[in-house]
């Protein structure tokens, strides 16, 4: 097995390991963060499947309503208080992070924190 093979089954294992530990429940949904080298995604997915919410830096920066020239984390934390605002008007108080294969940092932890500062429980 070479290195680049046996870095992407690392990363399907802790995918598989944290998305079968969080799930969506009655009034709670299942938060799922998506994470490339240039943009980061929001998913507030309910327990029967449907996407209840979401946001991402990309649409926002397509729309107008951030700016290209933040660095990833400002924009993470940008994305994080859009998504609680959605999830405010959505009557959502309460969500299920599910963070895949990624480690609770940088971004990942922007987005969070950001939700959580905003009033809603992560």
């Amino acid at each position: 097995m070479t290195q680049v093979q046996h870095n992407i089954s690392n990363k399907l294992r802790r995918s598989r390991r944290t998305h079968g530990r969080v799930h969506a429940e009655p009034g709670r949904p299942k938060l799922v963060i998506t994470r490339s080298n240039r943009f980061i995604d929001l998913q507030a997915i309910g327990e029967n499947g449907k996407v209840l919410a979401s946001c991402g830096d990309a649409a926002m920066i397509k729309k107008g309503d951030l700016k290209r020239s933040l660095t990833k984390t400002e924009r993470a934390t940008e994305v994080g208080k859009c998504m609680a605002g959605l999830l405010k008007k959505a009557k959502i108080k309460r969500v299920a992070v599910d963070r895949g294969a990624y480690k609770f940092h940088g971004r990942i932890k922007a987005a969070v924190e950001a939700i959580r500062e905003n009033g809603i429980e992560a």
